[in-house]
């Protein structure tokens, strides 16, 4: 009889932020993240991209998207919230954690402070240089955490952040970035052809939850303002969040205020 029943092969040794992620639900029991998602109409997006792009702006959708993001992050405060001592405290300023794939197997981000008050080709441009000092310079979390293992790795993060958050302490005491993770998470799937997805509960980054843009489809839709059907430009946007400060009433307001932002754009495009 055989003392072992299954054969592995040893992988090769994962990167930092494959660690983190494993430390990280190690003995998550609860989690209280909600979800929702709805249809929205993102032509005049694609429409006033195509015109910045035509300006000569490197642009994206997902830059539209952050200005759009961060004007309704104003409008609803629930959103922009952080859960400290067990009351929740609204953050005065807004910001967005935009990740990003460094390369084929690493999924980083950085920091827009203040999207809602920058232009989309501002970000734009914000975000090209921050991609690329994510690629040629190391990130200063790397530089004494990633030789931790993983079980210590675990119980580092959980303590860090609390002191972080928590007790509001400057994170670049620890040699981090200062606002980390900013007030919520944006990130496009569209590259990857998905028309649904959501996002996992991550604790420590102490944000209230997760923006999803999915791939955008041009659908035959009702339009009661001019009561015909015709060709128009959708998308799936998915939100997650932490239940313990926000309700369903709160995803209401979130999505009606995103596709009013969305038509302002209008006028732009």
């Amino acid at each position: 009889m055989k003392f072992f029943h299954l054969k592995y092969k040893l992988t090769p040794r994962p990167n930092f932020w494959r660690k983190v992620a494993i430390s990280n639900w190690r003995h998550r029991a609860s989690d209280p993240m909600s979800f929702g998602t709805r249809e929205i109409d993102v032509t005049a997006v694609v429409q006033l991209k195509e015109r910045l792009a035509d300006q000569g702006h490197k642009i994206s959708e997902t830059h539209i998207f952050a200005h759009v993001l961060g004007k309704v992050l104003e409008k609803n405060p629930e959103f922009n919230s952080v859960l400290r001592f067990g009351r929740p405290h609204v953050r005065e300023d807004i910001s967005l954690f935009l990740q990003v794939a460094v390369s084929r197997t690493v999924l980083s981000g950085f920091v827009i402070q203040n999207p809602h008050l920058k232009a989309p080709e501002d970000i734009a441009k914000e975000a090209r240089l921050k991609v690329q000092e994510l690629r040629t310079q190391p990130q200063p979390e790397s530089k004494w955490l990633r030789f931790l293992p993983s079980f210590v790795l675990g119980i580092v993060i959980d303590l860090l952040f609390f002191l972080i958050f928590s007790f509001n302490l400057n994170p670049r005491l620890f040699g981090l970035n200062a606002d980390p993770f900013g007030s919520m998470r944006l990130n496009n799937l569209a590259p990857l052809g998905l028309d649904h997805a959501v996002a996992p509960y991550v604790p420590w980054m102490h944000s209230v939850g997760s923006v999803l843009l999915t791939r955008i489809r041009r659908l035959p839709r009702y339009r009661e303002d001019s009561v015909t059907i015709e060709p128009r430009l959708v998308m799936n946007l998915v939100v997650s969040s932490d239940h313990r400060l926000v309700d369903g009433i709160h995803y209401k307001s979130f999505f009606e205020d995103f596709e009013d932002e969305i038509s302002k754009l209008e006028w732009q495009s």
